[in-house]
């Protein structure tokens, strides 16, 4: 490397390096920087600053222009300098140096930079284009100044202008408009950065076919894609392929083409080329163009101007006189040789094709030019066209190839590079043809080029131009497809005429190749054959011009097709009919025909996605194939590849794909059959092998890749199975078989190719791998894994290495028994056709192999033929895996031998193949010893060894010995592994650490166990206490008395450390043996242990009870079955304690009888103890199945004494709270699970277990639905639970089927013998069992192979049960049908409610069925939901489950929606009710309408049945049922039986009661609860006041109630006396006055005045000891805030407001004090506390009081709230409702308790106008702070509560008057005026069922998807859910209120009440009724509309 080199590439290697600094400090770039030219008006370049200057500008372009501010500017200085620039060149000659002068190359350098930087940086175009432009201009000017002043006295010297003026100008118009549009810049091409030096694998070559390479010599295939295609089929050089993936197929489709062809490509080397070639430039001909689409170009647009000055530039300097003078000034110069490298002897060729080169690049992609601009450029070419035209004749070209011998080619060409200029010329012709008639006459002036008939070597000179001729026919196509077909035409005749040149040029090409042969041209030339070196050979002209042709042909076509659909089809006639004359009169008839056949093809592939080509065409060549054999078909094959490439998907590629397939198999069978008929395709399977090696090594994608691969391994077996056939016939032996083989080993190159473009295949889909299976068992037989045995051609060999490598294990994954045996029939060589002595050679073959192991002989010596060859294919495979593999592993023979199907098999194949693997290690040592010693290879050693360490704890003995055997044997090969410096052994207790972490996720509480350090605390006591054994039991009795004092202290640390103590101890004893006296304290211990959790029972010390078993039953495998037994009499304790899951159920108190102290709240069983120890209870079952007999009899009797066999007994059951569920259905999934297993001994017990195993699942179902109250998490481990145990019940059909039911009657006089009946026929389908009347399921499985049939065998039959009798014999007793029934009844009874169950739980769980909350299996359940019953299944679950148990019959109406169980059930109570008497819920099935109209006896049960609720009593006074004295009597004494404060909420109905009341029953009632209680008395009279009239004005008196009530009043108030009287006169002239007040200021006006007269008013009324207010009767009147009077808007009625101050005290404590102050006692004077809530007990109660104004309306909707409110407070829904106390207290007149510290939303927005968002923004603080996410919530729970009663009362007129919202962010619903049917403006009905405004939404996260708004939505659907099993209740109140005539009902109330409850959905149904409601009414813009209303009527704010 000379100086100069040197210097040039240390700068470059600096610029790179620089560049990769982010950001560069400018100090650094500086270095580079100040070794560049200085621009100044004198600027000087040397070659040093020349260089430095193209490493700045690299720098400049890879750093991603930094320093722009200084750099840029710098260059574009150099650039204005260049004008006068000097150029010093190297003194020396230097080697290798570029042919053009240093000026030139200076120029083209820096402007090729500054073109880079214009197209990186749209910003700096206009300055960079504008400086280009400049600089020419003045170098013109320059030269024509020197042209004018004769002599060069006033300009520059002679030299100066031939040395520097005139080659910069050369430089700039080559570099000046050219863009790069794909990465690197055209810069960064001609001086790209050098490969690294590191040793590299050998560089793949740079051409499309780098997967057919030459390196490893399994393939001689010939690439069949020509170069003109590759566009189109993408080949993509394969260096992206990392082992195997591709990395670029996630792009699919076109595989980035721009940078594909960009620049590796194309057929030229940039970095010395344009240093060589004179006039070059990027672009400058056609194949030399990157293929970049044209919408991925960097339009740089230029101004007309500049384009104008550019012409005028080139016009300028084309002038004959200008250029005959520069050519002179050349002449002389050259002569003088003062420059060193100098090339021109004339200057003016060059100026012409650089100007008219830069022109039409600049031209080519403007859009929109001027008219007279384009004619202009029309004309300037014309003229030098046709001037150059005249240079090219044949004394020119002869002239200038004699000069270039001359010298050496060190000067210009001229005749070369007139020709480019020229076709430079036409393409600009092309460019500006404006209109079609131009076009067409230009088109015939094109054809005519073509068609020209020159010698051979003009024709060769004339290349461009006709290449550019060519391309102009396409371009015109496309730019008039009108003209389009002429341009087919001519293109069509000058292949297939063929025009004179082509004829030529291949006369030319056959004479150089010297052989006559046509086959040759097809195979060597035409299609780019390899030479040795694997580099694709030259392009023939001959070629280049036919494939610019064909080209151009498919642009013309394509832009045909635009306007013609068929020009394909009319091509491919057309050429048929030439292609039949050429081939019958022709000479020329070969080159006619392959031109023909290569056109098609490439015309299917250009123009694959237009209809009709493929088919056409593929037509075309299937009616041509093979129709008599030619070398034609072989092309044809070629193309057939290609379009198979293209398209690789679609009914084409298939149909090749199929006809590649008849070819290959037919030429195959051909040579077994020597016969003619089938000769026809043998001269083509070579060629359509070589097709399918193409496609192989260009398909893409991994799947497509599998696909095709499936498909030659398909090939491959069937073309196996075609030769076996065909040598069975003959005689020769099959394993001699050498001619299938040959045919078969042709595909084995094929194959290897696509294979190595895979990945290793781990998991192939079951087909790929028995096809795999096949492949290696006849490489197996026809011998072609064996390395050289000179039968078989090496590559064959070669690629089956190459497919080992890559291979699937053969075991498969799913490993089932039946795999091995499957290997016997299913194997490709069928057993029956190997004689004995070849199975013999096979079995010496394997021993040879394995070197006669004496074990192992025995084995192979029994062996079948499948078995063998199974053997030989596993041995040739993971042998050849192992040595070819980059990196050999010992994973894949591991993977074997852990396969169960292997190691269950009884032959010992095991055996065998654990001794395959022993070779396939040694092989492995050898292996890694001939690796190269490196670090890598270490780490590689190091990962073999841990991966055997880890095998070494392998769960299978077997494997443990063998990991055992390997590991000495790496130790022993290399033994430093045992000292190397990361000691592997610790390497290895790190992975032990790793492991136990992974198995402490798994199963946390067994692997803890084993894992406790409490020992050494142990073995220290022992110590101290002097050690020996008598001083473990001391301590051993210490730690008892600690563990029982823990227990009874009840802490659960100390429980815990005491029971680890003892658990420890025990552990630590195994080594001493028991002495008699030291027994029993052992077994107080072990007692103890097992025990003690049962005292503390907290989960806490369950769990570390748990803990303590399993460490114990680990460490002392002796004492696990005693202490198994102590646990589960632990247990039993439990269940007879009633402890937890065992517990009572408590009696929760019905939120429609709420009383006052009552507590409602859910009240779940304890279970979380017994939840942790079911845990443990299964985990033993689990191990138990498996290993242990006793354990699972032990198992199994605990089972029984815990699971009751009743169904819905009192007395004897698990808790049935839905808190319980999840625990009981794990239990009951252990009992289930063990009775599948298959291992409890058949038995009566047996059947027993299972029999309470369905009982105690049906008995849970005796309870109504109940919402849950847990947590997220702890509900979905439930519904994890349930659905385990539904899916095992679901799958015990199969096991009652072949179980034991009814086997314990099988001596019934039935002889043993008989009924060891057996069959292994599956048709024998006579099963009594498999009749199709259980269910109508088919059972799937074996056990349809075992039917029970009554046939007998003869005796002595029972041998034949064999080893399957277990699950074979049968007892033919008929009786178990019934059995089998009745279970599979139960079954399906229990999955049908289970199923309504999870979905329950399900949907409460996940409202919304959001996909990330589901759980694995609810689909299922769904499924099974979803299936239809008829009325008679209904029916019938009906009838079974009554017969089962009649409460859980009762039940079932709830859970199954169905009307058939309703009629069902009320047949089955009104015959049975004594049986169902205990359940309040069955009453309403006893008393219908029909039983007491027709006086039905059972009524009489009635009185004596279980209490009901007192709605449920009330609602037989209503409407609902006719009048009965039974029914009377009934409801009475229940209303009786019930607190006072709870009747309290009932008054109305009571007192509306009194209608239906024929009998006097009520009016009965209602003194009688007077008489109890005073304030029920008071209630009751105020209710009956307002209730006296019809009208506010007591005008009208309600005729049915008005005597009645009457005398009801007089005769309570008559029976009063004493004390009563006092209170009851006192609190009535209290209130009266209170009331009055209202009358009184109804005379004065509203405002001010009113107000007066009411504090006025209020001032006048004494407050009396011992009153209190209607409406809070829980609370005495203390005081009067006498301030506080205010009142309200109304203009007609005077409500009014006042404060009082209220001591609370509860109702019935109110009362007595009352009594007590009556009664003439002072009142208590402390400030008591409620005794109930505890509040301090004085506080300012508000209460308005309306005259004139029917509150009976808001009572109802209130009563409504307070019990939804205690709905929600017994399931313990987080929802807020605040029903405020409202009391009628006279017709019109009523209190209403005001809602503390809240404001209406019409107050905020009246005080603050701003919206609620805002309003909470301001109050509570920003988003994220807690008070805000506090009043959100509380926001959330109330709006959830309150839209859900909105929903089902309809509650309308919600205005923001009418909405309150208080301190915490509650909001709270006021007014209920208008509900059910009413509505304000007469009914319209327009507001929405929930008011849910855009202000209310944007406080819940602003749109629906907002986590806020969405739990406000699970609220909705939870309080839904919860609120519909008390809907019957809440109907019987509204009904009871219908006679009031109240405005809100209108005649169809009920109806749509009910409808709204959606009561005959399912809860899932429900669910999603409700998320409608919500979705509904926040997409209404109804909402605002009203309140705009509001607003305009009212003035309340929206």
């Amino acid at each position: 490397m000379d100086e100069h080199e040197f210097f040039k590439e240390t700068v470059q290697h600096l610029a790179r390096c620089l560049s990769n600094i982010n950001p560069t400090p400018w100090e650094k770039v500086n270095t580079l920087f100040m070794l560049c030219p200085q621009a100044s008006s004198s600027l000087v370049v040397t070659s040093r600053s020349q260089e430095a200057c193209i490493a700045l500008g690299l720098y400049f372009l890879h750093s991603g222009q930094q320093h722009q501010d200084k750099l840029l500017p710098y260059f574009l200085k150099v650039l204005k300098c260049l004008n006068n620039a000097q150029f010093e060149e190297p003194q020396c000659r230097v080697k290798n140096i570029d042919r053009i002068p240093m000026s030139e190359k200076f120029s083209f350098c820096l402007n090729t930079l500054l073109s880079d930087i214009a197209a990186k940086q749209p910003s700096t175009r206009e300055e960079i284009i504008k400086a280009q432009i400049e600089l020419m201009s003045n170098l013109t000017k320059t030269i024509i100044n020197c042209h004018e002043s004769k002599d060069y006295t006033q300009t520059i010297s002679k030299l100066q202008l031939c040395k520097s003026t005139i080659p910069i100008l050369i430089g700039l118009a080559r570099s000046m408009g050219r863009y790069a549009t794909v990465d690197p810049p055209l810069l960064c091409r001609l001086f790209p950065q050098p490969s690294s030096p590191l040793k590299s694998k050998e560089p793949e070559t740079n051409f499309e076919y780098s997967t057919l390479d030459k390196k490893r010599k399994f393939n001689q295939f010939r690439p069949i894609i020509p170069r003109s295609l590759s566009g189109n089929l993408n080949p993509n050089n394969e260096n992206g392929m990392v082992n195997g993936t591709d990395t670029v197929d996630s792009s699919g489709g076109t595989l980035k083409r721009g940078s594909l062809h960009s620049y590796s490509s194309v057929p030229y080397d940039p970095t010395t080329y344009f240093f060589h070639k004179f006039g070059s430039s990027f672009n400058q001909f056609p194949y030399m163009r990157f293929s970049e689409s044209p919408e991925k170009r960097i339009n740089v647009q230029f101004y007309v101007a500049y384009l104008q000055s550019i012409l005028t530039v080139a016009k300028d300097l084309l002038t004959k006189e200008l250029l005959a003078f520069l050519d002179e000034e050349a002449e002389d110069i050259y002569a003088s040789g003062q420059i060193q490298v100098f090339p021109y002897k004339s200057f003016s060729e060059t100026l012409n094709l650089v100007m008219v080169t830069l022109l039409r690049e600049l031209l080519q992609h403007q859009k929109n030019l001027p008219g007279p601009f384009t004619k202009d450029v029309q004309e300037f070419v014309k003229c030098l066209f046709l001037s150059g035209q005249t240079e090219l004749q044949s004394r020119h070209h002869d002239a200038s190839e004699k000069e270039d011998r001359e010298n050496n080619f060190a000067s210009v060409n001229k005749f070369k590079v007139n020709v480019m200029a020229n076709s430079a010329c036409v393409d600009l012709l092309v460019w500006a043809i404006g209109d079609e008639t131009g076009a067409d006459s230009l088109c015939g002036r094109l054809t005519e080029k073509i068609n020209s008939n020159h010698n051979h070597k003009l024709i060769l000179a004339h290349m461009p131009l006709l290449m550019v001729c060519l391309e102009g026919l396409g371009k015109l196509a496309t730019k008039f497809p009108t003209i389009a077909n002429t341009s087919i035409y001519c293109l069509r005749d000058f292949l297939v005429t063929p025009s004179p040149i082509l004829f030529k040029l291949h006369k030319l090409e056959l004479e150089k190749t010297g052989k006559e042969h046509m086959k040759v041209t097809l195979q060597g030339k035409e299609l780019q054959g390899l030479t040795e070196t694997g580099v694709p050979v030259k392009s023939t002209p001959f070629e280049k011009l036919r494939d610019a042709a064909i080209e151009n042909l498919c642009v013309a076509l394509e832009a045909a097709l635009t306007v013609d659909l068929v020009c394909v089809p009319a091509l491919v006639g057309s050429v048929s009919n030439r292609l039949f004359t050429a081939e019958t009169s022709d000479s020329e008839s070969s080159l006619i025909s392959t031109n023909i056949v290569i056109m098609l093809g490439h015309v299917a592939v250009a123009l694959k996605d237009t209809p009709k080509t493929t088919d056409t065409i593929l037509q075309f060549f299937q009616q041509r194939l093979c129709r008599s054999p030619s070398s034609l078909d072989t092309l044809i094959v070629d193309q057939l590849g290609c379009m198979a490439l293209a398209s690789p998907e679609g009914p084409a590629h298939d149909e090749i794909m199929r006809m590649f397939t008849v070819i290959t198999v037919e030429a195959a069978s051909a040579a077994y059959h020597h016969t003619d008929d089938r000769k026809q395709y043998r001269h083509v399977s070579g060629a359509v092998l070589n097709a399918l090696a193409n496609i192989a090594a260009n398909v893409r994608g991994t799947n497509a890749r599998l696909e095709l691969l499936t498909r030659l391994l398909e090939l491959f077996v069937q073309l196996g199975l075609g030769g076996e056939r065909a040598t069975d016939r003959s005689p020769a032996p099959v394993l001699k078989a050498s001619g299938s083989a040959g045919n078969l080993g042709v595909l084995i190159p094929v194959i290897a190719v696509l294979v190595k473009r895979l990945p290793p295949i781990k998991h192939p889909k079951p087909r790929l791998h028995k096809l795999f299976k096949d492949f290696w068992l006849y490489c197996v037989v026809m011998g072609f894994t064996a390395a050289d045995s000179g039968l078989w051609p090496q590559e064959w060999y070669t690629g089956v290495k190459e497919i080992a490598v890559k291979s699937p294990y053969l075991v498969s994954q799913t490993s089932l028994r039946s795999e091995m045996r499957e290997l016997q029939y299913t194997s490709a060589v069928r057993n029956d056709s190997v004689s004995l002595n070849e199975l013999q050679e096979l079995k010496t073959q394997i021993l040879n192999l394995l070197d006669h192991p004496a074990d192992i002989t025995v084995m192979v010596n029994k062996l079948t033929f499948a078995p063998c060859m199974y053997l030989l294919s596993v041995y040739w495979l993971e042998t050849l895996r192992v040595c070819n593999s980059p990196e050999p592993s010992l994973q894949p023979i591991i993977e074997y031998l852990s396969d169960t199907a292997l190691q269950k098999d009884k032959s010992g194949m095991w055996q065998c193949v654990a001794s395959v693997g022993d070779k396939v290690f040694e092989k492995f040592l050898d292996v890694m010893s001939d690796k190269v010693k490196d670090e890598s290879r270490e780490r590689e050693l190091e990962g073999h060894a841990q991966f055997l360490l880890v095998n070494f704890n392998h769960i299978h003995k077997q494997i443990r010995r063998v990991a055992d055997k390997w590991l000495s044997g790496l130790v022993d090969r290399f033994p430093h592994l045992l000292w190397n410096c990361r000691s592997i052994v610790k390497d290895f207790a790190d992975r032990c650490h790793g492991i136990v972490q992974e198995a402490m996720k798994w199963a946390p509480q067994s692997t803890r166990s084993h894992l406790q350090e409490y020992l050494n605390q142990i073995t220290g006591a022992v110590f101290a206490e002097g050690g020996g054994e008598a001083a473990i039991w001391r301590v051993g009795a210490r730690l008892h008395t600690a563990l029982k004092d823990a227990c009874s202290g009840g802490s659960e640390t100390s429980h815990r450390a005491a029971l680890w103590r003892a658990t420890a101890l025990l552990v630590h004893a195994r080594h001493q043996p028991a002495q008699a006296n030291a027994a029993p304290i052992a077994r107080g211990l072990l007692h103890s242990v097992a025990w003690s959790q049962v005292e503390i029972f907290t989960e806490d010390a369950v769990t570390t009870a748990v803990e303590c078993w399993q460490w114990l039953t680990t460490a002392r495998p002796d004492l696990e079955l005693r202490l198994l037994q102590e646990i589960f009499a632990a247990w039993q304790c439990t269940v007879d304690r009633k402890m937890g899951l065992f517990s009572k159920q408590v009696e929760e108190i019905s939120p429609l009888a709420a009383y006052e102290g009552s507590k409602l709240e859910p009240r779940p069983p304890f279970v979380a103890a017994h939840a942790v120890w079911v845990r443990y209870l299964c985990e033993v079952a689990e191990t138990a199945k498996y290993n242990s007999l006793e354990k699972v009899e032990m198992l199994a009797s605990l089972l029984h004494r815990t699971l009751p066999i009743t169904v819905g007994d009192v007395r004897d059951h698990i808790n049935r709270h839905v808190e319980a569920v999840g625990v009981r259905f794990k239990l009951l999934s252990c009992g289930l699970s063990l009775l599948q297993g298959d291992i409890l001994p058949r038995s009566l017990a047996r059947n027993i277990l299972r029999e309470r195993v369905y009982s105690t699942c049906l008995d849970y179902f005796c309870r109504g639905l109940q919402s849950p109250a847990k947590t997220s998490g702890a509900l979905r481990e439930d519904i994890i639970s349930l659905i385990k145990f539904w899916q095992l019940l679901h799958s015990d059909k199969k096991y009652l089927k072949n179980s034991d039911i009814g086997e314990f009657e099988l001596m019934r006089g039935v002889s043993s013998q008989q009924s060891l009946y057996t069959s292994n026929s599956p048709t024998d389908n006579r099963s009594s069992v498999n009749s199709s009347d259980i269910g109508n399921r088919q059972t799937t499985g074996w056990i349809n192979t075992v039917p029970m049939s009554t046939t007998t065998l003869s005796s002595g039959a029972g041998s034949i049960a064999g080893k399957r009798s277990n699950r074979s014999v049968k007892p033919p007793v008929k009786s178990q049908d019934t059995f089998v029934k009745d279970y599979v009844k139960k079954r399906n009874l229990i999955l049908e409610l289970m199923a309504v169950e999870i979905e329950f739980l399900v949907t409460w769980h996940n409202p919304h069925s959001r996909p990330e909350q589901a759980i694995p299996g609810e689909d299922n359940i769904a499924t099974w939901r979803a299936k239809p019953n008829t009325d008679r299944t209904w029916r019938d679950y009906a009838k079974f489950a009554w017969d089962i148990s009649p409460t859980l019959a009762v039940f079932l109406p709830e859970r199954l929606k169905s009307e058939s169980i309703v009629v069902e059930m009320r047949r089955k109570v009104q015959a049975h009710p004594t049986s169902v008497c205990h359940v309040p819920q069955a009453l309403k099935y006893l008393v219908t309408t029909d039983t007491l109209l027709n006086d039905a006896h059972e009524l009489v049960h009635m009185v004596t049945w279980a209490r009901v609720s007192p709605v449920e009593a009330l609602s037989y006074f209503s409407r609902q049922y006719p009048p009965h004295p039974l029914s009377a009597q009934a409801a009475v004494c229940t209303l009786t039986s019930y607190p006072s404060s709870a009747v309290l909420l009932y008054i109305p109905q009571l007192v509306q009661a009194l209608r239906h009341d024929t009998m006097g029953y009520v009016a009965e009632l209602i003194k009688s609860l007077a008489k109890k209680s005073q304030v029920v008395a008071h209630q009751l009279i105020w209710n009956m006041h307002t209730n006296l009239y019809t009208d506010e004005e007591m005008h009208n008196k309600d005729t049915a109630l008005f005597d009645i009530l009457e005398s009801l009043i007089k005769s309570i108030v008559d029976s009063l006396s004493g004390p009563a009287k006092a209170f009851y006169e006192r609190e009535f002239d209290f209130f009266g006055q209170i009331t009055n007040i209202s009358g009184i200021i109804r005379p004065y006006p509203k405002g001010a005045e009113r107000k007066r007269a009411c504090l006025e008013a209020l001032k006048n009324i004494k407050v009396q000891p011992g009153c209190y207010l209607p409406s809070n009767p829980d609370s005495m009147v203390v005081d009067i805030d006498y301030k506080s009077g205010t009142p309200m808007q109304s203009a007609a009625k005077a409500p009014y407001l006042a404060r009082f101050r209220v001591r609370k005290y509860g109702i019935a404590e109110m009362e007595s004090v009352a009594m007590a102050v009556a009664s003439g006692e002072e009142p208590p004077a402390e400030e008591g506390k409620d005794k109930y809530t505890s509040i301090a007990a004085e506080t300012w109660q508000a209460a308005l009081f309306k005259v004139g104004d029917d509150v009976r309306q808001d009572m109802l909707a209130l009563q409504v709230i307070s019990l939804f409110k205690n709905i929600f407070q017994q399931v313990g829904l987080d929802l807020y409702l605040f029903p405020y106390k409202v009391v009628a207290t006279a017709p019109g007149c009523g209190v209403i308790e005001c809602v503390p510290n809240a404001k209406s939303r019409d107050q905020l927005g009246r005080q603050t106008d701003i919206g609620m968002y805002e309003y909470f923004i301001k109050k509570y603080g920003d988003e994220t702070t807690r008070e805000f996410q506090a009043a959100r919530r509380c926001f959330v729970t109330s709006m959830a509560a309150y839209s859900v009663i909105g929903f089902l009362l309809q509650i309308k007129d919600r205005h923001n008057g009418n909405i309150m919202l208080d301190t915490d962010g509650h909001i709270i619903h006021i007014d209920f005026g208008f509900m059910f049917e009413s509505s304000p403006g007469g009914n319209l009905g327009f507001e929405p069922d929930i008011k849910l405004t855009d202000e209310m939404v944007m406080v819940m996260g602003g749109k629906m998807e907002a986590p806020p708004f969405r739990w406000f939505c699970e609220l909705c659907v939870q309080a839904f859910l919860a609120v519909r099993p008390y809907q019957e209740a809440i109907i019987s109140m509204v009904s009871l209120m219908l006679d009031t005539g109240l405005p809100c009902f209108r005649g169809q109330t009920i109806r749509l009440l009910r409808s709204r409850f959606a009561p005959n959905s399912t809860e899932k149904e429900a669910a999603a009724f409700m998320l409608s409601v919500i979705r509904n009414s926040f997409l209404n813009f109804r909402t605002r509309t009203y309140d705009m209303i509001q607003y305009y009527q009212n003035q309340i704010p929206y």
